[in-house]
């Protein structure tokens, strides 16, 4: 609707997702949460302006992907959480202080139990964030990903073609560090 309403506004757009992963998925085996909870959805955003076989059109809106694989790099260790809770030596948790910690505990002790994950809670959502601050503290690279909408057992699955032998044009930027 936006670029319907105001296309004008389609060069200064950037669209940013945590989201995807190029091996093990965290809801399913393969997929990663976001893109197996709605594969339809994400498959139209990851080809919005990609039309298969063609280079992308100079009107694509650029799309980055910050996959599991980068998340599960920026995790909350035992001094981020004291940090988080205490920000100085003598000062009293906030209400909002203690709630983040106890948040993060149980994301922890989830993480710990599902994925043997015991350096701490990953921040998914928060990289995402980052990238669009500090886009040069990440690397990435263009690549065709496809959103596998099709499979019962795969559904939501981001087919990354890292060794480009897809004939279709790229159409992310994928994070990979």
């Amino acid at each position: 609707l936006l670029l319907r309403v105001y296309p004008e506004v389609m060069d200064k757009i950037e669209v940013v997702v945590m989201g995807g992963s190029n091996g093990p998925g965290n809801s399913s085996p393969v997929a990663e949460f976001n893109m197996q909870f709605d594969p339809e959805a994400a498959d139209i955003v990851f080809n919005s302006g990609a039309t298969p076989g063609l280079p992308i059109p100079a009107d694509h809106i650029p799309l980055t992907v910050v996959p599991l694989q980068v998340t599960h790099t920026a995790v909350v260790t035992p001094d981020v959480l004291q940090r988080i809770t205490c920000p100085s030596p003598g000062a009293s948790p906030t209400p909002f202080r203690s709630l983040m910690a106890d948040l993060l505990l149980t994301h922890a002790k989830n993480y710990r139990d599902e994925f043997k994950m015991d350096c701490g809670p990953p921040l998914h959502d928060p990289c995402a964030v980052a990238y669009v601050i500090a886009p040069l503290h990440f690397q990435a690279c263009s690549m065709r990903v496809d959103i596998e909408t099709k499979s019962d057992k795969c559904a939501g699955q981001t087919v990354c073609d890292i060794w480009n032998k897809s004939s279709q044009s790229h159409n992310v930027r994928w994070c990979q560090s």
